[in-house]
């Protein structure tokens, strides 16, 4: 797997007092990326957990093989209703969203047997979030 890529943030504020005063809120950072795997997997999930196995993952990369990751680096994630992504092997919290993309550098190896997985935790008592992860790593 070859790949060429770039995650960012962007944080962009005019913080203005109605005449000619105006002050600016900025932030923003990017790494690019031409080594490791990436795969992007999009699902529903209702109101009991789900579990993204990344070794291997259902995503197929350009080669037509499913991605498997054996250490995971970086997480973007977002889903419609709140839901967390929890490290399913230590239960921590990783990022959260509702209704917003998220980011988080992580690193982990998983059990040494499984590999690394992720587990999708609705925070919501009845009905279903639509939610997609993009995962970074080796």
């Amino acid at each position: 797997m070859s790949i060429d890529g770039l995650i960012s943030a962007s944080v962009l504020f005019h913080d203005r007092d109605g005449t000619a005063s105006l002050k600016v809120v900025d932030l923003s950072g990017g790494d690019s990326y031409t080594t490791g795997k990436v795969a992007i997997i999009s699902g529903t999930a209702g109101t009991s957990s789900v579990t993204i196995q990344c070794q291997p993952t259902t995503y197929k990369g350009a080669s037509g093989e499913a991605v498997s990751f054996t250490t995971v680096r970086r997480i973007a994630f977002s889903a419609s209703r709140q839901t967390q992504v929890k490290d399913a092997l230590t239960s921590q919290r990783l990022l959260e969203s509702d209704g917003d993309v998220s980011i988080t550098r992580f690193v982990s190896s998983g059990d040494g047997e499984q590999g690394p997985s992720l587990t999708i935790t609705p925070g919501y008592a009845s009905g279903t979030s639509s939610y997609s992860i993009v995962i970074y790593g080796e």
